[in-house]
């Protein structure tokens, strides 16, 4: 399918109907796929940028799930940009400067997934107007308070925020908000945790954020930094590299009138064809790129050979009339019969017909 929609050429309306079909995963992941290997790579972030969250299961493919797919569209996305083949089929390669960004933008997604989980159970509270909120923009969490649920896309939910900051409003993707108490921030990351237990000492104080031996609360908690994360991705990449067994990019395909060119191993009568198959389109091709001086020179020598070739059909004309046999037909009514001497025999003459 994704080769028809090359042969097909959508228009971005098309393929925007097909990015956001609400029943059909098969056609999103299409278009999809589509995107990857026809968009510049450095536009890829901003194509893909919208769907690496979504929701949306394969699981409504019906039966089980054929062979290693991910579990939801946005695992499927961050496939496409993470990995270097797409089932034994190598993707076009991305530079090592683009990849190195996209590292850093994907890194985060696993945590935004949990916690996208985890804030959809308790959805009725984000949708009360005025529930105090912290969201993740570029790294950096901002407060502010929930102003409504945008839910235009099932799986791609939405809170619409209004930061303290700057009153401004803003969309902030389910997975990048987490509850604020009241009367102060969060459960915190990693690194505030440390730095909480360094001051506090011995003091043991209960939160609602990440407990030991237990599960954290991902709606409240900001789970681990962005640099340690991508740290983390990076370290995996590496380990993936080195245990596989080599990289495999895909090669320029062979021209068909380079393919004719091949050495093979066949008869004369084989060789000679297709060494004529192969040669003649390159001589009819130089013919084509012929300047019009060539072609006019040409004309010219032509008209002068056609016209040296008349003067001399004409002077043999003129020989043939003079020395001809046409001329020399009427010379024996002019001549005289040969005399014959008294006593000689005439000569004996035999005559045909």
């Amino acid at each position: 399918r994704c080769v028809a929609l090359h042969t097909m050429e959508p228009s971005d309306n098309d393929l925007q109907l097909l990015l956001d079909h609400p029943h059909s995963i098969c056609a999103r992941c299409v278009a999809l796929l589509y995107i990857r290997f026809v968009e510049r790579p450095e536009k890829l972030w901003s194509a893909f940028e919208e769907y690496v969250l979504d929701d949306m299961s394969f699981a409504v493919m019906g039966g089980a799930l054929p062979g290693p797919l991910p579990n939801t569209v946005g695992e499927y996305v961050e496939s496409l940009l993470i990995k270097e083949k797409y089932f034994g089929t190598p993707l076009p390669r991305l530079p090592v400067a683009v990849k190195r960004k996209l590292e850093e933008k994907l890194a985060p997604l696993p945590q935004y997934r949990k916690r996208s989980q985890a804030n959809r159970r308790i959805l009725n509270q984000f949708r009360e107007k005025g529930t105090p909120v912290e969201i993740c923009r570029e790294g950096a969490w901002l407060r502010g308070v929930v102003m409504a649920v945008e839910g235009s896309v099932p799986s791609r939910l939405k809170l619409g925020v209004m930061l303290d900051a700057d009153k401004s409003e803003v969309l902030a993707h389910l997975g990048k908000v987490i509850l604020r108490d009241g009367g102060g921030g969060g459960a915190g990351s990693d690194s505030d945790s440390t730095r909480n237990r360094r001051r506090s000492g011995r003091s043991r104080s209960r939160s609602h954020g990440r407990r030991r031996g237990a599960s954290p609360d991902w709606s409240r908690w900001k789970g681990k930094s962005d640099d340690r994360l991508v740290k983390e991705l990076r370290e995996q990449v590496r380990e993936d590299a080195v245990c596989s067994s080599g990289k495999d990019y895909a090669r320029k395909p062979i021209g068909f009138m380079s393919g004719l060119a091949l050495k093979r191993d066949v008869g004369t009568a084989s060789t000679r064809l297709r060494e004529e198959e192969t040669y003649a389109p390159r001589q009819v091709e130089h013919r084509r790129q012929m300047t019009e001086e060539e072609e006019a020179e040409r004309r010219k020598e032509m008209r002068d050979r056609e016209i040296q070739d008349q003067e001399k059909r004409q002077l043999m004309q003129q020989l043939y009339e003079k020395y001809g046999s046409t001329h020399n037909a009427a010379k024996p009514q002019q001549q005289t019969q040969p005399t014959v001497l008294p006593g000689e025999q005439e000569p004996e003459v035999l005559r045909l017909g």
